[in-house]
């Protein structure tokens, strides 16, 4: 998921629901610097949670 196709992918996601996101390990360690500069973690992939 990009930035360029962040809302295509958004609209695959039918609401309500919940949805388990797969983000990068080092991108997620580090969240709170990336919130400090305004960025997200990279996200690789979603799927409905179980």
């Amino acid at each position: 998921m990009t930035r360029a196709n962040n809302e295509e992918i958004a609209a695959r996601l039918a609401p309500p629901g919940d949805y388990r996101i797969e983000v990068g390990t080092a991108s997620w360690n580090i969240r709170g610097i990336l919130h400090a500069i305004r960025r997200d973690p990279s996200a690789f992939g979603f799927a409905p949670a179980p």
